[in-house]
């Protein structure tokens, strides 16, 4: 039976070195695993801006209290969702730095 072997030689990676001088410990992660976290950060932000703009209207007064219920219902879903996103990106961060000098970071929990 012939294997197949996936792996790619050391050679064959573009390394990209954000350590400075004094940095003792470095993680490697794949790009791809780097930008999907960028990515659930992004969209969590816009739900935060979302979150404050509403906060405003209802502070304001801007918008009509059956308004701002529906609104509320939404921003709690949307919340929820990104909140569990974030958890899932921070699981995959704290893999690499449970075995590191600075540990897990640990999550909020209700």
């Amino acid at each position: 039976m012939r294997h197949l072997n996936n792996t790619v030689h050391a050679s064959q990676i573009k390394t990209i070195n954000m350590t400075t001088a004094d940095d003792d410990e470095v993680i490697l992660m794949p790009s791809i695993m780097l930008s999907d976290i960028a990515c659930d950060i992004s969209g969590a932000i816009t739900v935060l801006n979302d979150v404050g703009a509403l906060l405003s209207l209802i502070y304001k007064q801007g918008i009509t209290p059956s308004q701002a219920a529906s609104m509320a219902r939404l921003t709690h879903d949307a919340a929820d969702t990104w909140a569990n996103l974030l958890c899932s990106s921070l699981n995959t961060l704290n893999e690499p730095l449970a075995q590191s000098d600075f540990g897990e970071v640990a999550a909020y929990d209700d």
